[in-house]
């Protein structure tokens, strides 16, 4: 009988191996530019985005701060979820206060390429492109087929390693010449949604990028 362990192993298997673009780290309910905050513990993300070693230091400090409220919320018996709700936006105005305008709109480009084409149907993104509700809907159909080989290779992990939890990390490595080939041809199919966009909104895209 399979264990509890196992189903859980397998779980969080599927999400990691899903192949999907990188999630941004904060609640769903935010946007890009407050989830993008949380991004800057990250150097790569702080260099992308031009911050002093001042700014650093001091976005370094919130974040962590807010990672040990957020801990103390989450071990209360029940967690704090409205606690946690304010401390999230309340830390992500603080880390963005950090920063200069031109860092700000440098941080919200950066969390929109972690995202990658997914983020063409997130509402603020495609309010911001003008996208009618037949684009939303065939671009949707386009990251649905291109995400399909991906997420049906992440089920055969999973069950895989649901099937026999020890053995997690060699299933994983045994998988991953196929899993980085799947994944540069998801790239690619999903790219197929900027034929949906006009002239107009592909370059309006192209600049959330740069």
């Amino acid at each position: 009988m399979t264990s509890v362990k196992s189903i859980f192993t397998a779980l969080a298997a599927l999400v990691a191996l899903s192949g999907q673009a990188q999630m941004l780290p904060g609640s769903e309910r935010m946007d890009y530019l407050h989830r993008g905050a949380f991004m800057l513990i990250d150097a790569r993300v702080q260099k992308s985005v031009g911050l002093s070693d001042n700014q650093i230091a001091d976005v370094t400090k919130l974040i962590q701060e807010h990672s040990r409220k957020q801990t103390s919320f989450v071990q209360l018996s029940p967690p704090n979820i409205e606690a946690m709700t304010q401390e999230e936006d309340q830390a992500s105005a603080a880390i963005l206060a950090v920063l200069t305008p031109d860092q700000v709109k440098k941080l919200k480009h950066a969390a929109v390429r972690a995202v990658g084409y997914p983020a063409l149907l997130s509402p603020e993104i495609s309010a911001d492109l003008k996208l009618s509700a037949e684009q939303q809907k065939k671009i949707g159909k386009i990251l649905e087929d291109a995400a399909a080989p991906s997420e049906k290779l992440a089920e055969i992990i999973g069950r895989r390693i649901g099937e026999n939890p020890k053995k997690s990390q060699e299933i994983v490595k045994q998988y991953a010449p196929e899993r980085a080939r799947l994944a540069k041809q998801r790239t690619l199919d999903e790219a197929k949604s900027l034929t949906v966009l006009t002239s107009a909104q592909q370059e309006s895209w192209k600049s959330m990028l740069d």
